[in-house]
């Protein structure tokens, strides 16, 4: 497959949102509105459908296992020796992914819709560690007053929780599959399709819509980018040594080696208070956007996808 054909019309795109952002051809709350319905309506049901049509082998229970446990230890400790770090929220960046709003549109790019299967054991653990970690320790170290139970209680009744748990259970009781061969079955996947479609282009013009370089901040956001770097790349090279064994096909390697390439987890910015912190955020979620972008080009043009 040819890599400009897959890169330029994610650039062009990317290029598209900068652009109505920057002539103001689209005002913020119109993008806060199509975020919403990305996350709240389309995500969730793309990742019910992936959940529901993956096979959960033990190949795929002990990767999503790993990412679980690699994340979390990674949080852990990075709160633990950055506690010193210029922006508190500097040491939420090294963990999670964003792979509903950046993974999953360059992974479909190169395998379709239908692919999200093989990438979903990655992100599964990625998913768990987000509503069981990062979102309530964040949500707390922005808001120490707040009771924690409510903090965890909220988490879990998020869209994209209920999906995730419901598509797990009707997958591991087998419901699912009897469900997917009825007739009714049949209108779903026409849905389904229907949903996805267009969620690959809305995210990247929300994402290049988002580009925000703040010059004054590069020094600390390079640093913060550097870090996340060497810890992904540490990531990636246990995954295909100590754990090649459970990398079976071409498109899970590829999905691997993407997969910790990926920005931080977008969401962070929403649970930031501070001014100077959310610019922090911001501007290094920009920046990490592009280094995924080169890291994608790079993947395409040096990784046989098949």
């Amino acid at each position: 497959m040819n890599t400009l054909t897959i890169v330029l019309p994610i650039l062009l795109l990317l290029g598209l949102g900068k652009f109505l952002s920057v002539k103001k051809i689209v005002s913020a709350e119109a993008i806060t509105g199509m975020k919403t319905l990305i996350s709240s309506v389309m995500l969730p049901a793309v990742i019910f459908n992936a959940i529901l049509t993956t096979d959960f082998d033990q190949n795929a229970l002990m990767l999503c296992l790993i990412i679980y446990v690699l994340y979390t230890v990674i949080l852990l400790l990075s709160c633990k020796l950055n506690h010193k770090d210029q922006y508190v929220m500097s040491f939420f960046l090294l963990a999670g992914t964003e792979g509903g709003m950046l993974g999953y549109p360059l992974f479909m790019s190169l395998y379709g819709t239908d692919s999200l299967s093989v990438l979903m054991p990655l992100d599964l653990g990625n998913i768990l560690f987000a509503f069981t970690f990062f979102i309530v320790l964040i949500q707390i170290a922005n808001n120490p007053e707040t009771d924690k139970k409510e903090v965890i209680i909220k988490s879990l009744k998020s869209p994209l929780v209920i999906c995730t748990a419901a598509a797990i259970i009707l997958n591991i009781t087998g419901a699912g599959n009897w469900f997917l061969s009825t007739a009714i079955g049949d209108v779903y996947h026409s849905i389904i399709s229907m949903v996805s479609a267009p969620i690959t282009a809305l995210v990247l013009i929300s994402v290049g819509y988002d580009l925000n370089f703040v010059k004054e901040l590069m020094p600390a956001v390079l640093k913060s980018c550097l870090k996340r770097m060497l810890i992904m790349a540490g990531c990636l090279t246990l995954m295909l040594t100590v754990f090649r064994g459970l990398i079976q096909t071409q498109q899970l390697l590829v999905a691997c080696v993407l997969y910790f390439s990926l920005p931080p987890q977008f969401v962070t910015t929403v649970f930031v208070k501070d001014v100077n912190e959310r610019r922090f955020v911001a501007t290094t979620l920009s920046v990490y956007a592009l280094i995924t972008i080169a890291c994608f080009t790079l993947l395409t043009m040096f990784v046989p996808l098949y």
